[in-house]
């Protein structure tokens, strides 16, 4: 039997504790411990222009966080490369051996590479990649962190599945903020499940949200945050799930068993919690993900989404946005801007259209939305 712990979204900024003794008794039951590291370490390099913040970690982060006993780190995120190659080589000084981390490079092949380990008598592949973002290696000669739709990545798990006893893949990626998965994002997890993976692990939406066994095989859809050291008022921010995957050997094969650890970080370090806040209960979560319930809680999400956030955006965008025909909006503003006939903040549009959560829930809301029209229009 060998057990491997996974948990989520990293960064470390203080000197405060990172596990309490109940979290670090129950990591040190495991053989492989593997953790989000969301931003590279300071190097005192300056972060390049991007949408969003620049993250970076506490230079002495990485040595704290396996001193705590974590053995691997998922590098393949959105904030990994914010300051640029420097910030990434000064993160990479910090691991003795490249079985350490995964998910990113400083080429492409690098970045692309999946690891195998040696656990008790298990081999064990894993492959990380994340959404679209900046930082992303698309081409041969580029660094960067692992894109989860860049067409290697299923033939990279097909042949990783023929080395390995079990495949883990570790995705980072989701709307951020939320309780559900967009249902392109389950539709992806699945293809992964049908192409060789075990396992599918994500991160990225800073909010735990819910799992379920895919043809007998989990899918957590985000872990949320493990410590992450940033203020947010969200309900959700300082909470979150950490997996223990246990792997046994049976007269039907090789199974997994997973056990979900809700957690929260305290001032005391990240410690065991029995339950999430009010109106976030993990069954909840998880029962949410049944159909017809799911569709009307992605429905309410994705309209939350666009009212609060999407809408403002390509208005800003594209003065009359809202008078256009539902359905065809976007592709009338992706037409316009390809072909500079309209002067647009290219960064904030490439923002919004290239990076799958935000385009996958934009479209989303307005193919609902026109739906909704319709039904209205025939009665």
């Amino acid at each position: 039997m060998a057990k491997i712990a996974i948990v989520g979204d990293i960064r470390i900024q203080t000197q405060r504790p990172i596990l309490s003794k109940d979290l670090q008794s129950w990591l040190s039951d495991h053989a492989l411990a593997i953790c989000n590291l969301e931003g590279p370490v300071n190097s005192n390099a300056p972060p390049f222009s991007k949408m969003g913040p620049a993250v970076d970690q506490d230079l002495t982060s990485i040595s704290r966080l396996k001193d705590a006993g974590f053995t691997t780190f998922a590098l393949a995120n959105n904030h990994i490369w914010d300051y640029g190659a420097a910030g990434f080589t000064q993160t990479l000084r910090q691991f003795v051996s490249p079985n350490e981390y995964l998910g990113a490079g400083l080429t492409h092949e690098e970045a692309y590479a999946p690891r195998i380990l040696q656990i008790e008598d298990f081999k064990i592949g894993l492959l990380a990649a994340a959404e679209f973002g900046f930082g992303v290696s698309q081409n041969q000669g580029q660094g960067g962190f692992a894109w989860i739709n860049h067409p290697k990545i299923i033939p990279t798990l097909i042949a990783l599945k023929s080395q390995v006893d079990i495949v883990i893949v570790i995705v980072h990626a989701g709307a951020e903020d939320t309780q559900w998965p967009l249902p392109k994002w389950r539709e992806k997890y699945q293809a992964l499940i049908h192409a060789g993976a075990d396992a599918v692990i994500a991160t990225h939406t800073h909010t735990p949200q819910g799992y379920e066994d895919y043809q007998g095989k989990p899918i957590y859809y985000s872990l949320g945050n493990f410590h992450f050291d940033w203020d947010s008022k969200h309900p959700l921010w300082n909470f979150g799930i950490a997996v223990s995957l246990e792997i046994q050997r049976t007269p039907a094969g090789i199974k997994i068993h997973h056990t979900p650890q809700m957690i929260q970080k305290t001032s005391e370090g990240v410690q065991k919690t029995p339950h999430f806040p009010e109106g976030w209960a993990l069954d909840a979560l998880c029962k949410g993900l049944q159909h017809p319930e799911y569709e009307a809680n992605v429905t309410k999400m994705v309209t939350e989404l666009w009212e609060e956030s999407y809408a403002k955006c390509y208005e800003y965008l594209f003065p009359g946005f809202h008078n256009r025909p539902l359905p065809h909006a976007l592709n009338a503003l992706w037409q316009l801007a390809t072909t500079h006939r309209i002067s647009l903040d290219m960064q904030a549009l490439s923002h919004n259209l290239l990076i799958e959560s935000h385009r996958w829930a934009t479209t989303e809301y307005l193919y609902r939305k026109a739906d909704q029209e319709r039904c209205l229009d025939s009665k």
